[in-house]
């Protein structure tokens, strides 16, 4: 893509003329720099000769530039720039650092380019992100969002949902969208190439509702669908979902159970556990039975957990139970549980497990006399 910037003061129509070919950019016909990835090369001027100098960019994980180096002429690193911001993208001036070795890089935080042409005697030092400029000294957009009306929980100008530390915005639009509906089909609302997707919970009519959650890339778009011959003669179907780390897969399943009308599972898979553990949330779109346990089981999964939720009473059924008698033997460690209305009740062949009660003696509290 070629883009042309022209930056003219109010005095006189002239000025100066960048243009974007790609990895190139010209500065009034002249060719100033060529983008390698992390790597900037650029021209320096050594008397009547140039030559170009590599320059090397560290960044955090956001993307952020920290610090610009190149080779020196004695092997060792020449540091020609550091940069530190405040969460929203204000740089530090203070603790800064620019060489005169160099031209400066000017693509700082999240990597996007801070313009800050003069214009009237002052800077606007904002970043392009593309489908808008991002002012880092508000935290804000100065323009709503060109697809805001697909979000109106949000506000069109917040950027990063606020949280700065925890997410970028590649492009200044929305993340991936997902709609959750109550039968618990979950399907893609709008494209964006943002690093996280957002499951949003919709109403009996299909609109979206202002309960959402944040989901890994590459979670909700893997949806695997399977059908599968009962014992009692009939077909079923259900959706399957992978999702490693088991505290993300527990936050998942309790939003997609607490926002459908029907029955959802979530199994613990394999030996590992905590952030290292594998789990897959399914549903046979059914308001009372779920079979996607019972599949992972008979097709040969190592099964350490497992639980499902019920959207109408938290006891286990005679088909709860059988499945638990059946499990247990096979992996005697692994833990059943129903979700029921934010609550979790372990269960096992026999019905739920009670919870230990503990009575504490009466103790009788005397206060000294003066």
């Amino acid at each position: 893509m070629n883009i042309r910037k022209t930056v003219s003061t109010m005095k006189t129509t002239s000025g100066s003329v960048t243009d974007y070919c790609g990895n190139f950019i010209y500065a009034d016909n002249q060719l100033i720099i060529i983008f390698a990835g992390d790597v900037r090369i650029a021209p320096v001027n050594f008397g009547n000769s140039t030559y170009w100098k590599y320059e090397y960019s560290m960044k955090d994980h956001l993307g952020n530039t920290r610090v610009v180096f190149a080779a020196h002429s004695y092997g060792q690193p020449e540091l020609l720039q550091q940069t530190s911001y405040y969460p929203f993208g204000m740089t530090m001036q203070q603790q800064n650092f620019y060489s005169q070795n160099t031209t400066e890089n000017k693509y700082l935080y999240n990597s996007k380019e801070l313009q800050d042409d003069q214009l009237a005697g002052n800077t606007l030092d904002w970043y392009d992100y593309g489908a808008r400029f991002y002012d880092p000294q508000i935290g804000r957009w100065h323009v709503v969002d060109p697809i805001a009306h697909v979000a109106p929980g949000w506000s069109p100008f917040r950027a990063f949902y606020c949280n700065p530390i925890g997410y970028i915005d590649p492009t200044g639009m929305l993340e991936d969208d997902y709609g959750l509906d109550k039968q618990g089909n979950i399907t893609l609302l709008r494209k964006t190439d943002d690093p996280t997707d957002k499951l949003i919970a919709l109403d009996n009519d299909g609109n979206e509702t202002d309960k959402s959650i944040e989901v890994d890339k590459g979670i909700l778009s893997s949806k695997k669908t399977n059908t599968v011959n009962a014992s009692n003669g009939n077909d079923y179907t259900f959706d399957q979902y992978k999702i490693k780390r088991d505290d993300k897969a527990k936050g998942l399943f309790e939003f997609v159970a607490d926002n459908t009308e029907v029955e959802w599972s979530l199994t613990g898979v394999g030996a590992k556990s905590g952030t290292d553990g594998q789990n897959i949330l399914t549903t046979s779109h059914i308001k009372d039975a779920e079979i996607g346990g019972g599949y992972l089981k008979a097709y040969g999964y190592t099964i350490r957990k497992h639980s499902h939720s019920h959207p109408y009473n938290k006891f286990p059924s005679a088909a709860d139970k059988k499945f638990a008698e059946s499990l247990n033997l096979k992996f005697p460690k692994a833990t059943l549980n129903i979700y029921h209305k934010g609550e979790y009740f372990q269960y096992a062949k026999n019905g739920l497990i009670s919870v230990p009660t503990i009575v504490l003696p009466e103790i009788e509290i005397k206060v000294p006399k003066n």
